[in-house]
């Protein structure tokens, strides 16, 4: 027989707070359904580009390791709680209308890199919305990692590209002037390019 204290959180006839794992599995699984349904759709829109850009046929292997990180975090998952609403509602109030304009803009221009990126936010929001309804807090936490190395396995829009390659560019010519000044080999750096003395 299962109580509540005040805080309303379930416990056993001894006071003891019940944790998740005495949630029947099939309880458990129907309240994450939300998640599952947003994860399953977006995978179907990003294999799109994994199937047809070989740079992105590894999208398969990072969604095999969010599934093993998933079920890595499984056994160590906070209580289930059941009692966050005010904040879940509106994180999927802001969702939906997002992956209703998506489907809109799909449907009349095809899908583009950027479209799909604002799409997986939106469903990312929406899964995060779920966790945080079922587990609180502590479940978004526990569960983020796994959730957003998803990103990974999605195009990057490219003023992201553009930003990322830039920075990464600029941090190794800085390194090699560093390398080249240590072994006294006199250098310039011009952008992202090194000059060397003639000779």
């Amino acid at each position: 027989v299962a109580l509540q204290n005040v805080d309303g959180r379930a416990q056993d006839p001894h006071g003891r707070d019940l944790d998740s794992r005495t949630v029947p599995d099939r309880s458990l699984w129907l309240a994450l359904l939300p998640a599952m349904v947003a994860a399953a759709w977006l995978v179907s829109k990003a294999q799109f580009y994994w199937a047809r850009n070989p740079e992105m046929q590894f999208g398969w292997a990072v969604l095999m390791l969010c599934a093993f990180l998933f079920w890595e975090a499984w056994p160590q998952r906070p209580k289930a709680e059941f009692r966050s609403v005010g904040l879940p509602l509106v994180m999927v109030a802001l969702g939906l209308p997002v992956v209703f304009l998506f489907q809109i803009f799909q449907a009349a221009q095809g899908m583009n890199i950027g479209s799909l990126a604002v799409f997986a936010a939106s469903l990312l929001l929406i899964i995060f919305a779920n966790l945080l309804w079922v587990f609180g807090p502590r479940g978004v936490r526990h569960f983020a990692f796994a959730t957003l190395f998803f990103i990974l396995a999605l195009p990057m829009p490219s003023i992201i590209q553009s930003a990322i390659i830039g920075s990464l560019q600029s941090l190794v010519v800085a390194i090699d002037l560093n390398v080249l000044s240590l072994m006294g080999i006199p250098a310039q750096r011009s952008g992202n390019l090194i000059q060397l003395p003639s000779g």
